[in-house]
């Protein structure tokens, strides 16, 4: 229940979540600010993996990120420097290029296609509020 879109250096998220008694329109901040300002994290899934990266970064990245929900699914975004890019799911972690766009969560889909039609990371995002039951909320970008 989310959608996470990366382009050109901005980074935008809705911030529906949903809990065991149903969905919260507006209640989770998916994307931060981190380390002055140096690193822009955005997270999918469970929010229980949001403390753990957080402190990780704190730590300039060193090692891998430790106290990760188990058994709970997430996936990341994480630029450094608006150069250095990862992906960071269930354990895992992967380079991107930061010079192509990503897009992560339920609504990705749809933001990808809204990217292709020129659309920016906000854009993108309100095209998956406003097309998929899965996003919704406020617009927050980085």
């Amino acid at each position: 229940m989310t959608v996470i879109v990366w382009k050109d250096g901005q980074m935008a998220a809705d911030s529906l979540a949903a809990t065991e008694y149903g969905c919260v329109t507006g209640s989770v901040r998916k994307v931060m600010l981190l380390g002055d300002g140096r690193y822009q994290l955005g997270v999918c899934g469970t929010a229980m993996a949001i403390l753990p990266l957080a402190n990780w970064i704190a730590e300039e990245c060193v090692g891998s990120p430790s106290a990760l929900p188990v058994g709970k699914s997430y996936s990341a975004i994480l630029v450094q420097d608006r150069r250095h890019g990862l992906i960071i799911q269930d354990g895992g972690t992967e380079e991107f290029d930061v010079s192509q766009p990503l897009c992560i969560g339920s609504g990705a889909e749809i933001a990808y296609g809204a990217l292709a039609m020129g659309a920016t990371p906000i854009q993108a995002v309100q095209a998956a509020i406003d097309r998929s039951i899965y996003c919704g909320g406020d617009i927050h970008f980085v």
